[in-house]
């Protein structure tokens, strides 16, 4: 243990001196840019077309570890088009021992049932970092956004797209997160993953938003549809593809005190009966409520709470396995979705205004009906599956220079299983320490 904490404070120093260098950018024309302290300055060869514009803020829906618009814009003389070009670089690295999880991200689904206690691991990457491309062109009735994200967080280190959509009117057309995700509620956390229960992810969607006077928000949406399962020869039922968008919808309170929403969403899904040759279709449906309140001056308190039935795909922990439909015991040729809830709840407290922390709980369950087995069925040799998780998370952040972040932070994570012929169960649990260096440009 004493030589993983040396090698943190070692790559904590290094990095900070790598990162506290200004530098020049030279550009084809041989102009510079040169950055110090936050402050651009600029020499161009035709300083009538193009000059530095400090974008504003709010175009780019942001969860924690999103940092969004680029630092600096470019844009023609009437600024009718503003370019910017952004990104951070990322460096993580963890040591996970006494249980392991087999991934970057913290997922208490991927803990093994039981614990190996000999297990551990080490892992160094960079494969979180991201590239973005955003551009604002003024109309006749307001701003067009176009944003574009990738990074690199795929088995073949590729590009792997985040974000892709043009915002106009009101109207999101592209791939972003979820409207049944509540992007402010989400803890701060080192861990890419976050919460076991928190709502997150991005799909191709066609939105609208609206607000009515300065508090409040709401929004609806189609977006792609997704059901997850598995094919059960055994019980004639079959996935199929998807024949209706999922339609999900919140509405957003804000003040002061901060905000709360109030989020749903349904779900029509289909499979198919090998029986009677036809599809067949189920309904899902789910409901949040969350939010992030100003406790005191320095004190903020994150929340969810989530509920619904074939709603795995949007939670976490169980968008990992194919829980959206199951196959339905005691009627051959049907499938059905199953109840699933938790919440996740997180204070966060600032000790100056460049270093902060906060504290992290989840809670995930899935409720699974309690089978008679029939051993002559292949699927019913299977004698567990997930029944609950906990998740837990306790961290340090410190801005070090500007744009420049120090994450250090300990995970502990547990998985239970449940027999479902006999109700027994089984656990295993994991524990990690996360370090993280990030600089955004």
């Amino acid at each position: 243990m004493k030589q993983w904490i040396l090698f943190f404070i070692f790559c904590s120093w290094f990095f900070c001196g790598l990162l506290a260098q200004s530098s020049d950018l030279v550009t084809k024309q041989g102009d510079s840019i040169r950055w110090m302290l936050g402050n651009i300055q600029v020499k161009t060869r035709n300083s009538k077309q193009w000059k530095v514009y400090q974008p504003e803020n709010g175009f780019f829906q942001k969860a924690f570890t999103d940092k969004g618009d680029p630092r600096f814009m470019i844009t023609n003389e009437d600024q009718t088009f503003k370019f910017g070009i952004g990104g951070f670089v990322q460096v993580i690295t963890f040591a996970d021992f006494n249980g392991l999880v087999e991934h970057n991200d913290f997922s208490t689904n991927l803990i093994p049932v039981p614990t190996n206690y000999t297990n551990g691991q080490f892992f160094i990457g960079a494969e979180l970092s991201r590239l973005n491309v955003k551009t604002i062109g003024e109309t006749k009735y307001g701003q067009l956004v176009a944003f574009i994200e990738a990074d690199f967080n795929n088995p073949d280190k590729n590009f792997r797209m985040r974000h892709a959509y043009v915002s106009y009117f009101g109207f999101t057309i592209g791939q972003t997160w979820s409207t049944f995700m509540d992007l402010e509620a989400g803890p701060p956390t080192v861990d890419p993953e976050g919460a076991n229960n928190q709502i997150a992810l991005r799909q191709p969607m066609i939105r609208y938003t609206g607000h009515i006077g300065s508090k409040w928000e709401y929004s609806a949406a189609l977006e792609k549809p997704i059901a997850q399962a598995y094919d059960y020869p055994a019980f004639d039922v079959y996935k199929e593809y998807q024949k209706y968008p999922d339609v999900p919808v919140h509405i957003k309170y804000k003040d002061k005190f901060g905000h709360l929403q109030l989020g749903a969403i349904l779900r029509t899904m289909n499979y198919f009966d090998s029986i009677n040759l036809k599809s067949k279709k189920e309904i899902g449906y789910g409901v949040a409520l969350s939010g992030r309140i100003n406790l005191f001056k320095n004190t903020q308190f994150f929340f969810q709470g989530v509920y619904g039935e074939g709603i795995a795909h949007y939670i976490q922990d169980l968008s990992f396995d194919n829980f959206d439909l199951v196959f339905k015991r005691n009627e051959r040729g049907s499938m059905q979705t199953l109840p699933m809830y938790g919440c996740y709840a997180s204070f966060s407290y600032n000790w100056r205004e460049n270093l902060y922390s906060a504290i992290v709980y989840g809670y995930t369950k899935l409720e699974v009906p309690q089978y008679e087995p029939i051993l002559s069925n292949p699927i019913e040799k299977m004698d567990w599956l997930y029944d609950h998780t906990h998740y837990f998370a306790i961290n340090l952040f410190w801005d070090f220079i500007p744009y420049g972040t120090l994450g250090v932070e300990y995970l502990y994570g547990q998985r239970v299983n449940k027999n479902f012929f006999d109700g027994t169960k089984y656990e295993g649990h994991a524990n990690r320490i996360n370090l993280m260096i990030r600089y955004g440009f």
